[in-house]
This record gives C-alpha cells, sequence and structure tokens, in this order.
C-alpha cells in the first residue's frame, strides 16, 4: 500500500520484487526445480537399485544354502524322486524363482523344475550366462550371484558349487572334490517394477514437497520392501529349522524339536502332532496357554480324529489352510507312507496363499527327518515285543547315568522275567512263547510313562530304565504291571503267565550300569526263591506281593 508520498513501504517493496523476480525468472525455476528433480530420480533410481539387488543377492545366497541343506536327506538317501521333488516344488511356490536346476561335474542338467531341461547340456566357455562369472578356480561350496539376462528376461542368478562330502563318497569318485552346481535365477522383474514405481511417485508428487514423497515412498515401496524382509526371515528361519532337525534321530527328540520349531514360526494359540504309535496314533499337543508339551487321546477330539482318517486314507495329502487362513493342516510322508501329521491353530495372522511354498518344504524337510528316525527305530526294536534291543539299552544306559551324575538326580533299573516260560514252550510250542512275549511287550509299554524305556534284555528277560526316580517311586511304576493281572494271550488254548521282578535304584544300590544291572538281577532271583510273580528291592529283605500294591502314588504320573 502506498504511503502519503505515493511511495510503497520496504517489506510491500520486497515482496513486490520477489514476486517480479520469480515471474520473471519462472522458466528458469521451472527447468532448474526440474533438473534437481531429475538427477534426484537418478540417484534415487541408482541407489534403490542397487539396495534391492545386494538384498535380493543375500536372500538368493540364503535361499541356495538352504535348498543344499535340504537335499542332503535326499542325496544321502539316494532319492532322486524325491530331490526332483523338491526342485520342482521350489519354483511351483509362487514366489520370485523362476528357473532352479542342478548340473553335473559335466555341465549336464541332471535336476530342474522344468523336465524339459533334463540332459541339457551347458557349454561354460560359451554360454553368455555362464561366461559372467565362471573361471577354472571355483572352490567347492562356492557362492557366486551376478545378474544376467535369460530368455530376454533380467535374472539374479546365484550359482552354488555343491561339495563332494565324505557322505557322497558311496557314489562318488573321493578324489573329486566338486559334484556339480546348483543355479537359482531369481526375476528381478518386481525389483524394476518398483524402481518405476517410485520414480513415478516422486514425478507425480516432487511438486508437493519431500514430506508427501517419503510418505508416497514409505506406503508404496516400504510394503514391498517389508515383504523382501519377511521373505528373508522365512529364508533364515527355513535354514535354522534344517538344522535344528539334524541334531537328533530319535522319534522322541524329534517330536520335541518339530513342536518347537511350528511354536517359533507359527506363534499360534495350540499345535497338534500325531504319529503312529504301536498299531495305532500318538498325539502330543502344545497350547500357548499351558506352554507345556503334553500327551492327549485321539478319540477325545473328534475334529482330530476325522482328520487322521483323512491322511490315513490319503497318505499324499497335500497341506491345507482354512478358508479364513487361521488353521493349517501339514501331512508329513514319504513314499505314500504317513509318518506325521501336524494341525496348527489359531495362528496370530491369516496364512496366505502365496506363501504355500513354505509349507510344502516343511512337510519335504519333516518327512526326511521322521523317515530316517523310522529307519532307526527299526534298528534299534525288537520286532517281535515291539521294545528296544539290549544294544540300545548298552547306549541309553551310559546316557542316562551321565544325566543323572550332572543333575544329581536318582534312576530305577528294573529286572523282569517270565516265571515258568520254560514249561509254556514246552507244553504250547515256540509260537506259542512268542505270543506270551508279544503280550508282554504290550503290557509293559501301556504301564509304564512316556519317559520310561523298555527293554527285551534276552530271551524271556526284560529291562525298564525309570529315569528321576527314587526306589519307592519305582516300585509304584513296576506294580502297574502286576495290577493289571496275569499276561494272557489270545491263542486256541488259554495261556496266562506271570512275572517276577528285581529292583535297584542309583545311587542307592549301585554306583555304575553293570553294578545295577547286578543288583536287579539278584533283587530277582531273590523274588524267585520266595515264591516267584513277586518284585524284591535290592538292599531290602522284604518282598512285595503282586497283589499288594505299595503304599503311596507316585507324583505327577
Amino acid at each position: 500500500m502506498p504511503n502519503k508520498k505515493g511511495r510503497m513501504t520496504a517489506p510491500k517493496y520486497l515482496d513486490q520484487l520477489r514476486t517480479e523476480w520469480v515471474y520473471a525468472h519462472r522458466r528458469k525455476l521451472f527447468l532448474g526445480v526440474a533438473l534437481i528433480m531429475c538427477v534426484f530420480l537418478i540417484i534415487l533410481g541408482v541407489l534403490l537399485y542397487r539396495f534391492l539387488v545386494r538384498d535380493n543377492d543375500l536372500k538368493s545366497r540364503e535361499l541356495a544354502v538352504t535348498v543344499v541343506s535340504g537335499l542332503k536327506h535326499a542325496m544321502v538317501d539316494r532319492d532322486p524322486a524325491a530331490m526332483q521333488d523338491t526342485v520342482e516344488a521350489i519354483v511351483s511356490g509362487g514366489n520370485s524363482v523362476r528357473r532352479l536346476f542342478i548340473l553335473d561335474k559335466d555341465g549336464r542338467v541332471v535336476f530342474s523344475a522344468d523336465r524339459k531341461e533334463l540332459g541339457k547340456r551347458f557349454d561354460r566357455s560359451t554360454d553368455p550366462s555362464c561366461k559372467v562369472c565362471h573361471n577354472d578356480s571355483l572352490p567347492a561350496g562356492f557362492i557366486n550371484t551376478v545378474a544376467v539376462t535369460v530368455d530376454d528376461q533380467r535374472v539374479l542368478r546365484t550359482a552354488c558349487v555343491l561339495p563332494n562330502e565324505p557322505a557322497c563318497y558311496s557314489c562318488h569318485d573321493a578324489s573329486q572334490s566338486k559334484l556339480g552346481m546348483l543355479i537359482i535365477d531369481r526375476s528381478l522383474r518386481d525389483t524394476y517394477d518398483l524402481i518405476g514405481r517410485t520414480l513415478l511417485f516422486f514425478l507425480l508428487f516432487g511438486s508437493a514437497g519431500l514430506v508427501s514423497v517419503g510418505y508416497v515412498l514409505n506406503r508404496g515401496a516400504g510394503q514391498y520392501i517389508r515383504a523382501i524382509e519377511n521373505q528373508g526371515e522365512e529364508l533364515t528361519s527355513l535354514y535354522i529349522m534344517v538344522e535344528r532337525l539334524s541334531r537328533s534321530i530319535d522319534r522322541k527328540d524329534l517330536t520335541t524339536i518339530v513342536l518347537e520349531i511350528l511354536c517359533d514360526f507359527f506363534k499360534p494359540r495350540e499345535i497338534y502332532l500325531v504319529y503312529p504309535k504301536n498299531g495305532g496314533f500318538r498325539c502330543i499337543s502344545w497350547s500357548s496357554a499351558e506352554q507345556r508339551f503334553e500327551r492327549v487321546k485321539v478319540d477325545a477330539n473328534p475334529a482330530l480324529k476325522r482328520a487322521i482318517e483323512r491322511w490315513t486314507q490319503n497318505p499324499a495329502l497335500e497341506p491345507e489352510v482354512a478358508v479364513d487362513g487361521m488353521e493349517i493342516m501339514l501331512p508329513v510322508s514319504r513314499s505314500r507312507l504317513p509318518l506325521a501329521l501336524v494341525l496348527v491353530n489359531g495362528l496370530p495372522v491369516p496364512f496366505q496363499p502365496r506363501r504355500m511354498w513354505l509349507l510344502r518344504t516343511m512337510a519335504d524337510h519333516f518327512g526326511a527327518a521322521f523317515e530316517n528316525a523310522r529307519l532307526y527305530s527299526i534298528a534299534i526294536t525288537d520286532s517281535l515285543t515291539s521294545l528296544y534291543t539290549r544294544r540300545h539299552l548298552d547306549y541309553c544306559s551310559e546316557q542316562l547315568l551321565t544325566k543323572a551324575e550332572e543333575r544329581k538326580e536318582p534312576f530305577c533299573l528294573v529286572m523282569m522275567d517270565i516265571d515258568d516260560f520254560k514249561k509254556v514252550n514246552d507244553r504250547y510250542g515256540h509260537p506259542a512263547g512268542d505270543a506270551v512275549l508279544a503280550a508282554l511287550g504290550v503290557r509293559i509299554l501301556e504301564c509304564i510313562r512316556d519317559v520310561d524305556l523298555a527293554f527285551r534284555y534276552g530271551g524271556e528277560e526284560f529291562v525298564l530304565l525309570l529315569p528321576r526316580t527314587s526306589a519307592e517311586e519305582g516300585q509304584i511304576v513296576a506294580h502297574r504291571i502286576f495290577e493289571a493281572g496275569p499276561i494272557k494271550t489270545n491263542q486256541s488254548e488259554s495261556i496266562s503267565c506271570t512275572v517276577s521282578m528285581g529292583l535297584a535304584a542309583w545311587p542307592e544300590h549301585a554306583a555304575t550300569i553293570s553294578d545295577l544291572l547286578q543288583a536287579a538281577d539278584r533283587a530277582l532271583y531273590a523274588a524267585k526263591r520266595a515264591g516267584k510273580n513277586r518284585l524284591a528291592v535290592a538292599s531290602s529283605p522284604a518282598l512285595c506281593d503282586g497283589s499288594v500294591p505299595p503304599p503311596n502314588a507316585l507324583p505327577g504320573d
């Protein structure tokens, strides 16, 4: 506004000057801002490309390590079909993996997600995708990732040299350091699409300022980056899962490991794990409320019973996710042999169908682990009684002694013998004697606890190992076998037998396993001399008749 003399005040003058200058130089300012935006977009595009390619590089390397670890089970088992199925499952899982194949040392494709490529040879000296990074001095276990063009498509190729390890010497010459190479191609289309969308966001909303651009970037690109991070976490979890599964081939330990993996991975409300046991099924459950593992009765859970029926009728059943994504059924089988069934209920967030590849990979790893445990169980189990063998007794008893010494916990050893078993064989024949032994094996498994171990020691002699159990508590466990009455068979002519037992406790009666066996054996013969069908304790002259129960109940049993 002009003053009385017609002149403008200084603030108004400056405002008008700035307005006129901006108006006069509007084109230069526009071009300057446009140039700054272009330079900024170019720098952003380069940095974003380098970040995403580096991130994909790390994920591809983790995937290669995970695949190699998973294929080791099938390699050791000499199961080419399982290796081919694993390769196909990874590519068909709806993820960014476009090609996955394994070359032998001569460059021939021996396993591929695309069966049309089987038998194809790659010439490392002429093939453009090989010449990018190949040289003659690649060490065993070498992993390299490089961006290449395959079939007019830009991919991130990960090459992992497969080492020739001692476990492979049965099929491969030990003088060879390498067996071949694992090739994984992951599409970079999503990466380029993300860069294009991000640059477009900046171009469209650049005039709104860096704050708006940052907000759009966080809403647009942030979701994809979080998806990459989640996928990386899943691959890392799979690698850890393989390492944890390889720690044990004992089915009891493996069951606990699998449940712990599922708890850590899904964080659900409850989990049920079912596996075949003595002609039936054993179910172990875990719940977030109880925070512990416990046995449950299959017949008491109708939904669990229906799932088992479907699984046994079709062992090749695929993993399933409920419509709402909150429940998962994971059947585990090997060569159509049902090994385990997992039900995961109450997920914290819905499971997305695009992650089905993850469930298939889990089922494959679990199947390999449970199959190894099944074969190991066959090797250490007496086929007639379904109890462990004497050789396994030597291993388990020493392990139990070591733990007892470390934790200062007592344990018991019970030696058992069928009374007058020779008369059964002489009168009814050896098939009838085998029936008696089998019936006693079933009786023992029904009467002992999950933590207890039962062995066929030899002939008609049996041994029980009772961890974390005193002599008084051991009598309660052993007495259950007496409470069930005489052993009877389903032969045409009824056969009824009784047993005698001798119990010895560590460290009360002996300090070593051999001394403990001798103490229990002496107690057993004391029970025989006192009239049979009795339990005798190593250091006590008093004998417990089978019809008289011990005075106290076993805590927590």
